[in-house]
Order: structure tokens, then C-alpha cells, then sequence
């Protein structure tokens, strides 16, 4: 593809039901979402089987760089990140488009928690979702690459752990038991934001707006630990969801910006060291602020293991890596019933 074609202004791709790509390979059945740079639809590659493919503008490329570099490490390698299975570009009348191809998944990790009463997944769905996360970004950090989009739980589910073959949607709830959550799959979706560590980003969105890292917010320099703090944060959204909100968090774990990211901050002059100027947040602890919910099956020993997790994660002098958190006790009894 010339320079030209990439530098080209283009739109989201005018694309329709039963409009064919590649050569009349993709059959488009349906729109499935629309973002910013992106739409998505199921496509219809043979009878037999569907997939997702996600199109973009051409000079969107870091994705497509990210999920080739994922695609050469093997499928059997590949565990709970997701597998490209074909890339190309299209024209039309508004520009040149970079389509991804990618399997065909069920729902989010965040859909599936909405219809909870209480908002929150049950204790032993959390951990299985949370290993899953966890391992991914175990994959993705050896590689120096950063997910950034992490916290906006952009999770999906498909398949089963027992029959990899099987990438077709299936039927779990937030209800579903703990016998039957040990067969659900999390990929860890959504590259578009992706970056690589110590490099210069190619983007401003780094995290969901409402759980931004305070790095993010003072735009001081971030790595890896951006995705950290994001597991940190996600196992307290699971167990009590009304604490989506970075100064929250922060009130929440006691944190407070350490001198070394506010020197690096462009933005220094207009901040202190917290976030406790906010009136309406009153500091409680995640201990009480989960016990509250009163969420089924979470001890008093579940929801320390779960706090502990939550402060290793989002401390900025000696964060824990992707592997301390697997090794720690909160993750311990994951998958099992």
C-alpha cells in the first residue's frame, strides 16, 4: 500500500447487508458496533463458520503491527489473547480502509455483570475472569506491550476452556454457577489503543475516561503499570461497581501522587498531591466499601485477599507485576469449584 493510501482522509467504510469483501471472499451479515476509527460486523467467510471482522482507517496500523506480532507466536500459545485470522485493505468512494478479521466472540465482561441486582459477579466468577485478564497481560508485558484499554473491560467471552474449537457465542449470566463458569473464555479485546512501552504513543486515549491512571491525568510519563492499576481497579468495579471513578479509587486505597510523577507532569502547576479536595468522596476503605454490598459467597477472608490484590496493583512505589499477581493468594482458588 502506497504512502499516499495511508495518508489518505477516509471514513468508516460504507458497507451494507450481504456486501461482500475481498473478492467476494466476507459476506457482511449485520452491523454489530461503531466507534470513533472503527466499525464492526459479523462477516460470513464459508457455511460453516462466522467470523468478527473490525474495519478501520489505514492510518490506524499499531493494531494491526500488534495482533500480527500475537499471530506469530502460534495459536496454541495464544491462550486468552485474541487470534487475527486475516487482514486486508478495501476501497471505496470515501477512502481506503485496514480490515481486521477476527473471530466471532459472544458478550463483554461488562454486559454480563449489568443484569446483577447489585451490579457485581459472584465472587468465584470475578477470580476466573480476573486469572484470564491477568494471564493475557502476562503475555502482552513480555512483550513490552502496553493494552492501556484494560479498565474499560472491554472482555469478551467465547468458547469453552474444554473444546478450544468451539468459538461460537454460548449462553453464560451472571448467575451462571461456579461448575459452568470454569468453561467460559476471556479474550482480552480491543488493540486499538495499544502501545508499546518506552516508545512515543500514537494516541491520547490511554484508559476509559472515568478510571484514567493519575499519570494519565497529569500526563507524566506511563508503562506497563498503567495495565496493572486497571486489574487493580477491576476487581473493586466487580465487587462493588460504584466505585468506577479514578478519585474513588484513589480515596479509596489511600493513594496519593508520589513527587516522582508529579515532577514528570506536564501539568504540575494545577495539581496537588491527591485527589481529597472532592468533598462528596468520604474515604472508607475497600474492606467496607465491598462489604456493603453484601455480595453472596464473598467472605470477610475473600474480600481482604481481594483489597490486598486491589493495593498491590495501584501503588505506585513498588507495584506488583503481572507475575506477583499471579501468584497471589487472591487468585489462588480460581477455577475451582
Amino acid at each position: 500500500m502506497s504512502s499516499s493510501a495511508a495518508t489518505q482522509l477516509s471514513n468508516h467504510f460504507p458497507a451494507h447487508f450481504n456486501s461482500t469483501l475481498k473478492g467476494h471472499r466476507y459476506t457482511v451479515l449485520r452491523k454489530l458496533g461503531e466507534g470513533v476509527s472503527a466499525t464492526t460486523w459479523p462477516v460470513r467467510d464459508s457455511p460453516s463458520q462466522s467470523e468478527a471482522t473490525k474495519m478501520h482507517e489505514t492510518s490506524e496500523t499499531k493494531e494491526l503491527e500488534i495482533l500480527k506480532e500475537l499471530r506469530d507466536m502460534g495459536a496454541d500459545r495464544l491462550g486468552d489473547l485474541p487470534l487475527m485470522y486475516d487482514d486486508f485493505v478495501e476501497c471505496s468512494p470515501v477512502g481506503f480502509h485496514l480490515c481486521i478479521v477476527m473471530w466471532f466472540d459472544s458478550d463483554s465482561a461488562s454486559a454480563l455483570r449489568r443484569p446483577s441486582p447489585t451490579k457485581a459477579l459472584p465472587p468465584y466468577m470475578v477470580k476466573n475472569l480476573i486469572h484470564m485478564l491477568v494471564e493475557a497481560l502476562d503475555q502482552l508485558h513480555e512483550r513490552h506491550i502496553v493494552h492501556t484499554n484494560t479498565v474499560s473491560l472491554e472482555m469478551r467471552l467465547g468458547g469453552s476452556r474444554q473444546v478450544e474449537s468451539n468459538r461460537f457465542p454460548i449462553h453464560i449470566t451472571w448467575d451462571t454457577s461456579s461448575f459452568e463458569a470454569e468453561e467460559m473464555i476471556m479474550y482480552l479485546a480491543d488493540f486499538g489503543h495499544a502501545q508499546r512501552s518506552g516508545e512515543q504513543p500514537t494516541t491520547d486515549c490511554i484508559g476509559a475516561l472515568a478510571l484514567r491512571a493519575p499519570e494519565v491525568i497529569l500526563w507524566s510519563d506511563f508503562g506497563l503499570g498503567v495495565d496493572i492499576r486497571a486489574v487493580g481497579c477491576i476487581v473493586v468495579v466487580f465487587h462493588a461497581p460504584d466505585t468506577d471513578d479514578t478519585a474513588k479509587m484513589m480515596e479509596l486505597t489511600d493513594q496519593r501522587f508520589p513527587s516522582s510523577v508529579v515532577e514528570r507532569s506536564e501539568h504540575r502547576k494545577h495539581h496537588n498531591d491527591n485527589l481529597r479536595r472532592i468533598n462528596e468522596l468520604i474515604p472508607i476503605g475497600l474492606e467496607t466499601t465491598m462489604t456493603n454490598y453484601k455480595i453472596p459467597g464473598l467472605s470477610k477472608d475473600e474480600i481482604k485477599k481481594a483489597a490486598n490484590s486491589t493495593r498491590a496493583s495501584t501503588k505506585y512505589e513498588e507495584q506488583a507485576t503481572v507475575k506477583e499477581l499471579q501468584d497471589h493468594p487472591f487468585l489462588a482458588d480460581a477455577f475451582k469449584c
